[in-house]
């Protein structure tokens, strides 16, 4: 598990709570507007693959800013300035002034009508299907973000980034696409699935893995059961309207909890719904199921391989080789003998990892990466 600062446990306990309870982002801008001591602040999410995956969430802004923004919004030139800069790190983006970017009908309208003078913030993550900015504003009369600030910002992002992309997957796995065989090596996804008595009759390699990790939820013989008695009541109720639903072949419905521990920073995710055994099929010797649960632990990187090291923490091929060879016990001395780089190269990709992966020393490191039991064969696929 990755150190946490006890100052950021509280917002990034709730960051991850966002990703199956979307009504909580507008807690985590606040959170986060108040600890960089701005007026304002919004995350803006883009997906170009899932109509349902974008999204908007802010705080500190009015309907009337909001909806000047919204006509105005092709003028921002915030991405235009954040197309050259360095993913994930905060920064500061312009102040007061009009950027030699910014159409005077913007400015006029939006940042200056409504004082929005500074605006700091950064580009959480971005690829072909999706793109996510964090934008953090204050008042003409304020500074500009100073570097303590960005840094803690900064600090947040890994999580804000992991915590959207878990939301994804789960929004992927709602739309249809083959459960049985993608969630076999998914990115931090466990698959159950019930019966219609709602027993579990099939765990995946990565549900498994997860609940004997994870202390709020345990396997007792058939049963699944979370520790805390009202988050098992609750959980096993959506499980039945799911077995309910798939009977009368209502498959579209989709339900979500966290399941906490006091041992954790984070809630286990657990997203419920009805099983569609004619699009899905079944695992080979499994009963008919009729209701599925999908798992992830936001604090584990279980089940990782090359091509999942990108997917959560945002790595180089470069940083995902360095990362499996240093799961394999090889020092940085094997590694820059083994991959033809210096040994300089290496440890500049290994404090990009410690950065990224909001680790502090090669040993917190490697715990982390050692959570999967696919990464020590990752490089082998």
């Amino acid at each position: 598990m990755t150190s946490i600062p006890k100052f950021f446990s509280g917002i990034i306990s709730d960051i991850y709570e966002a990703s199956y309870n979307p009504e909580i982002w507008q807690t985590v801008i606040k959170r986060i507007v108040n600890i960089s001591k701005s007026k304002s602040g919004a995350i803006f999410i883009q997906d170009n693959y899932l109509k349902q995956g974008g999204g908007f969430y802010s705080f500190g802004l009015s309907e009337e800013v909001l909806k000047a923004y919204k006509k105005y919004s092709h003028f921002d030139p915030a991405f235009h300035i954040m197309k050259n800069e360095e993913v994930a790190v905060a920064l500061n983006i312009h102040g007061p002034k009009q950027h030699e970017l910014e159409t005077s009908e913007y400015y006029e309208n939006v940042r200056k009508k409504y004082d929005i003078g500074y605006v700091g913030g950064a580009t959480v993550f971005t690829n072909n299907e999706q793109h996510v900015g964090l934008g953090l504003h204050r008042s003409s009369r304020d500074s500009e973000f100073d570097s303590d600030t960005l840094a803690l910002i900064t600090e947040l992002i890994p999580h804000l980034a992991r915590a959207i992309k878990i939301r994804r997957e789960f929004m992927r796995l709602r739309i249809g696409e083959s459960v049985v065989e993608r969630t076999q090596n998914e990115l931090l996804i466990g698959l159950v699935l019930f019966d219609k008595s709602a027993t579990p009759v099939y765990f995946n390699s990565v549900a498994k893995s997860i609940i004997n990790e994870h202390p709020a939820l345990k396997q007792q013989d058939m049963g699944f059961n979370p520790i805390n008695r009202s988050e098992r009541i609750k959980l096993y109720q959506l499980i039945n309207i799911s077995i309910e639903n798939s009977l009368k072949e209502k498959f579209d419905s989709i339900e979500l909890i966290g399941l906490s521990h006091s041992n954790r920073s984070f809630p286990l995710i657990l997203m419920i719904k009805p099983h569609d055994f004619e699009l899905h099929g079944e695992p080979l010797g499994v009963p008919l199921a009729y209701a599925e649960v999908f798992i992830t632990d936001p604090e584990s990187a279980l089940q990782l391989n090359s091509q999942f090291l990108d997917v959560l923490y945002n790595l180089s091929p470069a940083e995902s080789k360095i990362a499996i060879a240093l799961s394999k016990g090889m020092s940085v001395k094997e590694i820059s003998v083994s991959f033809h780089k210096s040994i300089d190269t290496v440890r500049s990709q290994l404090k990009s990892l410690f950065r990224k992966t909001q680790t502090k020393s090669q040993s917190e490191l490697v715990q982390v990466l050692l959570r999967s039991s696919i990464l020590q064969s990752a490089d082998k696929r």
